[in-house]
């Protein structure tokens, strides 16, 4: 090898940056000028690294020691070339830096081999030492040892050459296998297994191995048609199918794979080739003659072929020079490898059948999910245009999609048309059936169900057949480009898969394959089902919608009869407009009248003011020169007339806006926002309904001229006669009302004339006032303040009593000269002239001198809150004088009413006042009388009160007295058997006893022995009678010191004393037991407690019981849990609202709760065997009762128990 001067200054370039790198121990740089085998042999004898990756480890280790701190210096570089190699010696000084001084080291050599890789430059071998043996005395250099040395060196090299490149060789192949695998995992399609036998081919190819053709062998099944996929040099087909020809490779093929040989060779001469091909390649479809004539005059075939599980690969080269023993090994490898290819391949074959399956079927139910969800049948062209596109999704190349629905009876269609070219076409085509050709076939293709009907439509059949469907059918309102673009294709296959309905129709310009006409039928059957589900929906649809309107009037109806006062009237036409909204009624307003008049209006008018939003008014129209409402008047005239009760209005923009300049400035309406007028005035105009009754109409409107449908207008008629029904309660109610109301007011005046009556009196007039203030309020009459004045003409004055301000009680009084001008001169004035009422309306100078006069002159205080700019007096006089009331607006028309009422009645109140103050001095001994009596009738009363207390007290002595002496004849009657059982058993053991010492005498013999045996069962038997009979024992016992009191006398007692010393009992009684416990006790006692009224030989017992419960709780835990569970009893008292409260708590395992409500039951206890009788909560819970106390309990299971005890502290 030669190099020019632009390779030496590469070469050099390579050489400087790896020596840069070195210096300063760049790794990375470095590593990067290494070839994968090189080898590095340093200057000590443990520096010798026989490949890359063990000379990187190694300089990683020791770069850093020199790192920055060497100097090259006195250097000569040689570059030599031996065959394709570089040769490079590199003689140096190497210096150094020591501390801050430069040091010489010594004379270096570095001889370095470099060879020109895919990647460039690369260094291959290297040998750095030192120092310099070879040169002669007087030589710098010794140039021609080195020379020799590197000719040695050569010699080496070459054999490791020989190395690597087997080496080469073998990474070659794994190369040439790893992408063949990479290909395969790369495939995604079964078609991309022809990429793969390419990738196999060329592979083959760049291993220099002469594979002129290569295929693989898929499916085989014993002499059945050949499956191949194959890449070569010739243009063929990749994939080939040809039938079993029993040739010579088929029969090698065939034995191998019955006798499981997995490799064989075929190799023909010339003429062995010729007949071979000339039986094989008219079998190819595809191929070319250019093909053909290289196959049947090239010189010879060689096969190599390989047999996996479940492929074939094969090589062939067309010299008829068979394979050498490398190669075919290389090919065995490359079978390995395909049967893997072609294991995924099978598994992605199954996988996109699986997966086209899964596209079909997701695409029929999304069909069949969009056609269930159908409501009207207008929603058809939705359901078609979701089937094409689903169509299309799988691949079907469509003009068009249609939907038939065909009519025996009528020999007529209706076609929904998917859409095309995106123009959407919402509705059906109404095709009735003709003599045409086309139309024949498809009538009789429907008749028979056939699901694959296949028809060619073209020339001039398709010609006449559109003129037919675009001229004298619902087509001809087809948009004319889509006529145009139906016209201009010549050609057409129509598909149409028949069901029981009609028919799925498809139209492309290629014919359907057999798959794509199966899965047509596939969604046909689809739209069968659905569209049977459709007719049947549209039916349910109808029954669904007058149920739906049917359940919206029996709402209003029921909000009718469920009317209680006129108010109610507004709910029930909210509900009735609401349920018109809901039901579709396009409308923005609806009105309802109150009466029929022909002038003046007065409506209520329901206004949708938003989505979800609307409001309802009252509001009075005075009559208006305007189109709309000579209207109305002309409609109820006609009503009235009897020639119509239904009515259609349009009006135009102008007429709206002039009829919202009157409704926006003369009603209510002037102050909407600007923005909801603006919108109104925008509107194109008006439309309305209106149907009319006897007493009322009711309409419907909106702000456009497009008029109601018949549907909206039906639907109006039926709620206005259901509304016209609750317009007859509501005047029922009415008129109810204010019957009611009337009674209100005489049940009032009844009550305060009452009250007048029960006077006593003269102080009582103040309650009387009260009473008729207050029912003034109750009638709705409000007022800031109440006057009562009696005029006084010898005086000259009015005395007042007044209420307090906001109030109903009289509280001051004052008397106001009659000559005052603002109020008093005029009230007297009306009053004197025989008004029955009187207004004062103070404001300005007037009012500030009305409330100088009252504040200073008589001394009446004013609260700021109730001091206003305006003052209204309302008066109603009576005989004596006037009843006034002080607010800041006028009141109602009814509240004067109400006053001159209340006015009549205290006149009646004021003579009976009067009458009272004359017989007030004669009564003065009976009303003492009356107080007596009144502290009799008191201490009788507590006497009862405490003689009933003592009777409940005694009834619940006589039931304990009772059960006593029910226990005590169970006593006598039970106890004295009980003893005989308990001491004829105890002397029975005594005896048995006996009877062992005696048989002890005995000698021993099997009869004696069983005597023993039947004693011992004995003395077993009478130890379990004893055993129970004590136990009956202690229940006699326990139910007699159930039923046995103490004396029965109450006495005060220290309640902390008296629970210290029994808990402290209590406590050394279970110590002194079988099973003590540590039990840690807690005395949280209030000292503020004193002594409390109890018996306290009874209540002795309640703390015992309650001790000892808890103490037997907490052994239980104990025993459960034990080291890490500490006992705890803790007792506390406190006092609330004339009650004490005793607690007892425990931290046990607490008291589950299905056992709560029966522990305080006589005889009731979770105790084993003889352990308990059941008695002691029983007793407890009685004393308490007895003390008129309660006991109540409290626990968190596992966390233990509160029993409260709550007593009442009588005093």
């Amino acid at each position: 090898m030669k190099i020019n001067k632009i390779q030496e200054t590469e070469i050099w370039e390579v050489y400087d940056a790896w020596l840069k790198a070195y210096l300063n121990a760049d790794i990375k740089t470095y590593s990067t000028y290494l070839d994968e085998a090189y080898h590095f042999i340093g200057s000590t004898s443990n520096e010798e690294f026989l490949n890359r990756k063990d000379s990187i480890t190694f300089f990683e280790g020791t770069g850093e020691q020199f790192a920055g701190i060497t100097d090259l210096r006195n250097e000569t570089k040689i570059l030599e070339v031996f065959d394709d190699s570089i040769f490079i010696t590199h003689f140096c000084d190497f210096w150094f830096l020591n501390d801050a001084e430069w040091t010489y080291y010594g004379r270096f050599r570095l001889t370095s081999v470099m060879q020109q890789k895919n990647e460039g430059w690369r260094f291959i071998y290297q040998h750095f030492s030192m120092p310099d043996s070879k040169s002669d005395e007087g030589e710098s250099i010794g140039l021609d040892k080195v020379s020799a040395e590197n000719m040695e060196l050569k010699e080496a090299i070459k054999r490791r050459t020989i190395e690597l490149e087997s080496k080469n060789r073998e990474l070659e192949i794994e190369a040439a296998l790893e992408r063949v695998r990479s290909c395969t995992m790369a495939m995604q399609k079964s078609k991309d297994l022809q990429e793969v036998v390419k990738v196999i081919f060329d592979q083959l190819a760049l291993l220099k191995i002469n594979a002129e053709h290569a295929g693989i062998v898929v499916e085989y099944e014993p002499k059945k048609d050949w499956h191949f996929w194959v890449a070569e040099t010739q243009d063929i087909p990749a994939k080939i199918t040809v039938p079993y020809l029993d040739l010579v490779w088929d029969q090698q093929f065939t034995e191998a794979k019955k006798y499981g040989k997995q490799f064989f060779t075929t190799l023909l001469n010339f003429e062995e080739k010729n007949s071979f091909y000339e039986i094989l390649l008219p079998h190819i479809e595809g191929l070319t003659e250019k093909a053909r004539r290289f196959y049947l005059t090239c010189p010879g075939l060689a096969i190599s072929t390989v047999i996996e599980k479940d492929i074939g690969l094969y090589i062939e080269n067309f010299s008829g020079i068979p394979y050498s023993q490398e190669e075919n090994e290389i090919l065995k490898r490359f079978g390995k490898v395909f049967q893997q290819t072609y294991t995924r391949y099978l598994d992605i074959q199954k996988a996109e059948a699986q997966a086209r399956e899964s596209q079909i079927e997701a695409a029929l139910e999304r069909v069949r999910s969009r056609s269930l969800a159908m409501h009207k049948s207008e929603e058809l062209a939705d359901a078609i245009g979701l089937l094409q596109r689903e169509l299309a999704k799988l691949e079907f190349a469509l003009d068009n999609c249609i939907f038939w629905i065909i009519d025996k009876e009528s020999l007529e269609a209706s076609l929904w048309v998917a859409p095309v070219n995106d123009t959407y076409l919402p509705e059906s085509y109404h095709v009735p059936f003709t003599n045409l050709p086309y139309f024949k076939e498809v009538f009789e293709g429907w008749e028979q169900r056939n699901p694959k009907w296949t028809y060619v439509l073209e020339s001039e059949n398709k010609k006449r057949t559109d003129d037919y469907l675009f001229n004298h059918t619902g087509f001809k309102n087809f948009p004319d480009e889509i006529k145009e673009i139906f016209r201009q294709v010549e050609k057409t296959y129509i598909t149409i898969s028949f069901y029981n309905y009609g028919g799925l129709h498809v139209s492309s310009i290629e014919p359907l394959s057999e798959v794509q006409a199966e899965i047509l039928s596939r969604f046909s059957k689809v739209f069968d089902q659905t569209y049977t589900r459709f007719l049947d929906l549209q039916k349910a649809e109808e029954q669904a919608r007058e149920a739906q309107i049917e359940s919206a009037l029996e709402k209003v109806r029921s909000a009718s009869m469920a009317m209680q006062k006129q108010e109610d009237l507004l709910e029930v036409i909210n509900l009735l407009s609401e349920q018109l909204v809901k039901l579709g009624v396009q409308m923005e307003t609806a009105f309802f009248s109150n009466g029929l008049q022909l002038g003046e209006w007065n409506l209520w008018i329901y206004t949708v003011t938003g989505d979800e939003s609307a409001v309802t008014d009252y509001i009075h129209f005075p009559e208006v020169n305007h189109p709309i409402f000579i209207r109305s008047k002309e409609c109820i005239q006609d009503f009235k007339n009897g020639k119509a009760d239904f009515f259609k209005d349009v009006y135009d923009k102008e007429e709206k806006d002039t009829w919202l300049d009157y409704t926006l400035t003369k009603t209510v309406y002037k102050d909407l926002p600007s923005e909801a007028k603006d919108y109104l005035y925008n509107k194109p105009g008006f439309t309305r309904s209106t149907i009319f009754f006897k007493d009322t109409s009711v309409g419907i409107g909106r702000y456009n001229t497009i008029p109601f449908s018949d549907e909206e207008d039906e639907l109006l008629k039926r709620f206005a006669n259901a509304f016209n029904l609750t317009y007859t309660r509501f005047l029922d109610i009415k008129k109810a009302e204010e019957q009611a109301r009337e009674a209100q007011i005489e049940a009032a005046l009844e009550r305060v004339r009452s009250r007048t009556m029960a006077m006593q009196s003269s102080e009582e007039l103040a309650d009387a006032a009260y009473i008729l203030f207050e029912q003034l309020n109750v009638l709705g009459v409000t007022h800031e303040r109440i006057n009562i004045g009696i005029v006084n003409e010898e005086k000259q004055t009015i005395d007042f009593w007044i209420t307090e301000q906001g109030g109903n009680k009289l509280n001051s009084s004052f008397s106001g000269r009659i000559s005052e001008p603002t109020t008093i001169s005029k009230a007297y004035s009306a009053w004197k002239k025989g008004a029955k009422s009187f207004v004062v309306d103070l404001k300005g100078d007037e009012l500030k001198s009305w409330l100088n006069y009252l504040i200073n002159e008589i001394k009446i205080p004013f609260k700021k809150a109730f001091l206003h700019n305006r003052r209204v007096q309302t008066l109603g006089f009576f005989s004596k004088g006037m009843l006034i009331i002080s607010s800041p607006e006028p009141l109602q028309e009814e509240a004067l009413y109400l006053l001159e009422k209340f006015a009549g009645v205290f006149d009646l109140t004021y003579t009976r006042f009067s009458d009272l103050k004359v017989a007030e001095a004669n009564a003065l001994q009976a009303e003492r009388d009356l107080v007596e009596i009144k502290l009799a009738r008191q201490k009788a009363e507590e006497a009862l009160a405490e003689l009933k207390a003592t009777q409940d007290q005694l009834v619940q002595q006589e039931k304990l007295a009772s059960l006593g002496q029910l226990t005590a004849g169970i006593a006598h009657e039970i106890k004295n058997p009980l003893n005989f059982v308990n001491n004829f058993s105890e002397v029975s053991n005594e005896l048995i006893d006996e009877a062992f010492e005696e048989l002890e005498k005995i000698e021993g013999s099997d009869e004696k022995e069983e005597i023993i045996a039947i004693l011992e069962d004995v003395k077993g038997n009478l130890s379990k009678v004893l055993e129970h009979g004590s136990r009956a024992n202690g229940i006699v016992t326990s139910m007699l010191q159930h039923s046995r009191g103490g004396d029965g006398k109450m006495e005060p007692t220290d309640l902390n004393a008296l629970l210290k010393e029994y808990v402290n009992l209590s406590f050394h009684g279970m110590r002194a037991g079988k099973t003590p416990i540590n039990v840690d006790i807690a005395l949280q006692l209030d000292e503020k407690i004193g002594k409390v009224n109890l018996i306290s030989e009874d209540f002795s017992r309640v703390i015992v019981n309650l001790c000892n419960n808890a103490f037997d709780a907490m052994r239980q835990k104990t025993e459960e849990v034990p080291g890490s569970y500490q006992p705890k009893l803790t007792v506390r008292t406190k006092s609330e609202k004339n009650q004490v409260f005793i607690e007892v708590e425990d931290n046990g395992p607490g008291i589950p709760d299905e056992i709560k409500d029966k522990i305080l039951q006589p005889f009731f206890t979770t105790k084993k065997g003889t352990e308990g009788t059941g008695l002691g909560l029983s007793i407890t819970n009685d004393i308490i009762k007895a003390h008129g106390g309660k006991i109540s309990i409290h626990d968190k299971e596992q966390e233990g128990a509160v029993f409260v005890i709550t007593l009442p502290i009588i005093s």
